[in-house]
């Protein structure tokens, strides 16, 4: 199992503060992928996803503004390079050091109901590769 710093856990649990805060919402309200991004993402990207997040002060690069993304890609959103951002579990050693979490490798994991990480052994590719999926529309929808 790999070594998960303090910080993290103390992340994880406000993410999942975050996400029991949407529990009273009806489902058909909360676009897809919305919940997961709020729980994973807007930490750092902020709830809008414009790279204003709570922690984004304290972290060494600032989070990208995630509504600009088409606007900086000639009007077309690039969601294949979001999709492997989001992974990051093929990212080449030779563009560097990477400060986002590799969260193709968190999704594989479970939170029990005591907020302790175990990994869960039947997620598969598939639902991994889904769950980036529905955070990547939802960045899409973010487009301004």
């Amino acid at each position: 199992m790999p070594q998960i710093r303090p910080a993290v856990f103390v992340t994880l649990a406000l993410c999942l503060i975050a996400l029991a805060g949407l529990s009273g919402a009806h489902a058909q309200d909360i676009p897809p992928g919305s919940g997961e991004f709020q729980a994973w993402c807007a930490r750092c990207h902020g709830p809008e996803g414009k790279g204003d997040g709570p922690v984004a002060k304290d972290l060494e690069t600032a989070p990208t503004d995630l509504t600009q993304l088409a606007a900086e890609n000639s009007g077309t959103f690039p969601a294949e390079r979001v999709k492997r951002s989001i992974d990051g579990r093929s990212t080449e050693a030779g563009h560097g050091t990477r400060q986002m979490p590799v969260w193709g490798n968190w999704f594989a994991f479970e939170v029990t109901s005591g907020g302790l990480l175990k990994t869960d052994q039947s997620r598969t590719e598939a639902e991994i590769t889904e769950r980036v999926d529905r955070i990547t529309s939802y960045v899409k929808s973010l487009q301004r």
